[in-house]
């Protein structure tokens, strides 16, 4: 990521915050460094916490499988999952996490009609 993303990031939820009803109900929260070590920090200080809908767009293994395993026990029947790089040749870490932590779940994958080239899970 460029240096300045977290600031990118930032002022485009703020306005995506201003453009809706609910907009003064703060619905997220940056959390900059590793994902291998950050998703499982902030779940331990979050204890609250409960995941209905997860974004991954890390392409890689490492972070995706590490990110996948601290949410686990936050997931509720019915959360969905959505991948950038599922099954994609040119990423195939994201793939190998998602199959490796699916591995005895219950789920169905669908693929946006949108935008062909992401996935979602949806957990039962």
């Amino acid at each position: 990521m460029s240096e300045n993303y977290k600031d990118y990031l930032g002022a485009l939820l703020a306005y995506h915050r201003s453009e809706n009803a609910m907009g003064h109900a703060l619905r997220h929260n940056l959390v900059q460094g590793d994902a291998c070590e950050t998703v499982a920090e902030y779940l331990d200080q979050h204890p609250e916490t409960v995941i209905a809908l997860a974004y991954f767009d890390m392409a890689l293994y490492e972070p995706t499988k590490a990110a996948l395993v601290a949410m686990e026990e936050r997931f509720l029947s019915g959360s969905v999952l959505v991948f950038d790089e599922l099954n994609d040749e040119h990423y195939p870490g994201e793939t190998m996490a998602v199959r490796e932590w699916l591995k005895g779940k219950s789920y169905i994958v669908k693929r946006s009609r949108f935008l062909p080239d992401r996935s979602f899970v949806i957990l039962k």
